[in-house]
């Protein structure tokens, strides 16, 4: 799997879910690379200042 530090596999279901809401600085090219091969395109990654105006308008979202 691909960055295994930020995502965990469910094991119901088969599908990778998110570890923690902030990724470190070091695994942002392994979460990026995931993002691109994730074949069902479900993993969005947003820049910290786009999650907060979102949150600021009750818009649910993860900040990386």
């Amino acid at each position: 799997m691909i960055a295994p530090d930020s995502f965990e596999l469910d094991d119901v279901d088969g599908h990778a879910h998110p570890v923690v809401g902030d990724v470190p600085a070091d695994h942002h090219a392994q979460v990026l690379e995931a993002v691109q091969s994730c074949p069902e395109q479900a993993i969005a990654v947003m820049v910290e200042h786009l999650a907060r105006a979102r949150a600021a308008h009750g818009q649910r979202g993860t900040a990386t």
